[in-house]
C-alpha cells in the first residue's frame, strides 16, 4: 500500500467521519437549545470549539491507529510517499522521509481518493471560501454559513443551522 499523506484515506481523516462528529455536536446543541420544548429548559449553553476539535482529533487519531494495526495484522506493507508508473506494473515511490523505492506487482489498484475543490463560480475564489477541510478546523463558530454543494450530510440544515 502506498499512501501519500492520510492513513486510511480522506473519509476517516478529513471528510465523512470528522463531519459526522461535528454534525452530532450540532445535534446536541440543537436539542439543548430547544430543551424547553421537551420539558427540560436549559438556561445557558455554549459550544466549546476547542473541546469539539479535540474530540474530533481523538477520533481521527484512533482511526489511524486502527488502520495501522490492521496493516500490521494483515501483513500488508504500508509505504508513505507518492508513486508514479515507471514501467508496466512497476511504480517508483518518492518516499515522504526522503529517497525512492521501486515496487512491482502482478496487480495494481489505483485509488486516488478525493480532495476539496472550489468551483469556477465568478467571485467565489475572491471571497476566500472555506472547503470542508478548513471548516472542520475552525476554532470559532462563524456568524453565518452558506454551504455550496455537498451531499445530504453537508447540508443537514436542522443541526447545522443551530450549531453554526
Amino acid at each position: 500500500m502506498i499512501e501519500q499523506k492520510l492513513i486510511g484515506g480522506s473519509c476517516p481523516n478529513t471528510n465523512c467521519l470528522p463531519s459526522k462528529n461535528e454534525i452530532w455536536s450540532a445535534e446536541v446543541a440543537h436539542l439543548v437549545l430547544r430543551g424547553a420544548k421537551f420539558g427540560t429548559p436549559v438556561f445557558a449553553a455554549r459550544v466549546d470549539m476547542a473541546k469539539l476539535r479535540a474530540r474530533k482529533r481523538e477520533m481521527v487519531d484512533g482511526l489511524i491507529e486502527m488502520h495501522l494495526e490492521k496493516y500490521k495484522q494483515s501483513g500488508a506493507e504500508l509505504t508513505m510517499g507518492s508513486g508514479k508508473f515507471v514501467a508496466p506494473k512497476t511504480i517508483e515511490v518518492k518516499l515522504n522521509d526522503g529517497g525512492t523505492r521501486v515496487l512491482t506487482s502482478d496487480r495494481v489498484v489505483i485509488d486516488i481518493g478525493t480532495h476539496a475543490t472550489i468551483p469556477d463560480v465568478p467571485g467565489l475564489v475572491a471571497s476566500a471560501p472555506l472547503t470542508n477541510i478548513e471548516a472542520l478546523a475552525l476554532d470559532r463558530l462563524p456568524r453565518h454559513l452558506i454551504v455550496i454543494g455537498g451531499g445530504y450530510v453537508g447540508a443537514r440544515a436542522r443541526g447545522l443551522s443551530t450549531f453554526w
